[in-house]
């Protein structure tokens, strides 16, 4: 679909993606263990002003597992994305990007792919992991919760990996406090998160390659957060040219538990970049001046900080509240 249809509003689905509003065109991209309906508040808050298409992973909401699972990488992601962005956009036609999670890390592989179409770029705690030293804490609490799916596929038990996983992310008894039906969505959906797992580990960028985004970036991360994310963080601030730290109420489930303290930071941001482009450049310039190695370990204070006592213009449009 061309650009200049994007001013008539759109409705319609197809398998494993829907398309909504009007608008310059927004690619929503989902977290494991989800599907691109955790976006609907999202989606509301932005139709009438963005093209939203949202789109399901592989393996979750209404698309199948990958054909060949044992190849299963980001970039068979980013693929099926680029596919789907190839029938809904004009040719090199640029568009905003928001990822979440496992989608976070799919979205920044995306973006350093296409450079040049992505306008912006927001980023919930991308679960890139192979950001990560392999002989830091963060890496090897990473490698148990895969480890524990991994014997969990292999043994049967299931149900005890699921709730190893959402556990580590939501807090111990989350998993418990679910109906066991939810519960058994949740273990059926293991053997892709062991594939998810596996491709973040094992993904060969850096965060140098990284740095040839150019797109403005909004980093959230949840007050709540893992060290895991938060040092991803750290590691990928320092490369990113336009890159701006905001954190939201709740953890790393925050796009869905504290959906209104997330959605209203994405839509400030999204509404200034298109208002006012040249406004983000100006102001984002002044976010770099860390260099992750050196505050890796107190990272959660310094993205605080940074979130506090960043420019007062653009906190008080984009990161109130």
């Amino acid at each position: 679909m061309m650009t200049n249809m994007h001013n008539t509003p759109a409705h319609h689905a197809h398998s494993g993606y829907l398309v909504e509003g009007r608008g310059s065109p927004l690619v929503l991209l989902h977290s494991s263990m989800s599907s691109k309906a955790q976006w609907d508040s999202l989606i509301e808050l932005l139709a009438e002003r963005h093209r939203i298409i949202a789109i399901d992973l592989y393996g979750y909401g209404d698309v199948p597992m990958p054909l060949n699972a044992g190849a299963h990488t980001l970039m068979t992601e980013v693929t099926r994305v680029r596919a789907i962005l190839q029938r809904e956009l004009g040719p090199g036609e640029p568009f905003h990007l928001a990822g979440h999670s496992f989608g976070g890390a799919v979205a920044l592989r995306l973006a350093h792919l296409e450079p040049s179409r992505v306008r912006s770029l927001a980023l919930f705690e991308p679960t890139a992991f192979h950001l990560l030293p392999e002989d830091s804490d963060a890496m090897a609490a990473v490698r148990t919760v895969a480890q524990q799916v991994k014997e969990g596929l292999a043994d049967g038990s299931t149900l005890a990996a699921a709730g190893s996983f959402i556990d580590f992310w939501n807090g111990p008894g989350a998993f418990a406090a679910y109906p066991a039906a939810r519960q058994a969505q949740f273990a059926a959906q293991l053997r892709k998160v062991d594939l998810d797992f596996d491709a973040l580990i094992n993904d060969a960028c850096t965060a140098r390659d990284y740095a040839n985004i150019n797109c403005p970036i909004l980093l959230l991360l949840g007050r709540s957060s893992l060290a895991c994310t938060r040092d991803i963080a750290a590691h990928l601030v320092g490369h990113l040219p336009d890159c701006l730290i905001g954190e939201t109420s709740g953890g790393h489930m925050a796009p869905v538990t504290h959906r209104t303290s997330v959605n209203l930071k994405i839509a400030g941001f999204l509404n200034l970049i298109d208002n006012n482009a040249s406004y983000i450049r100006v102001h984002t310039a002044q976010v770099n001046e860390v260099h992750p190695r050196s505050v890796a370990q107190h990272m959660g204070a310094e993205l605080a900080r940074r979130a506090r006592e960043g420019n007062a213009n653009w906190r008080a449009r984009i990161l109130a509240g």
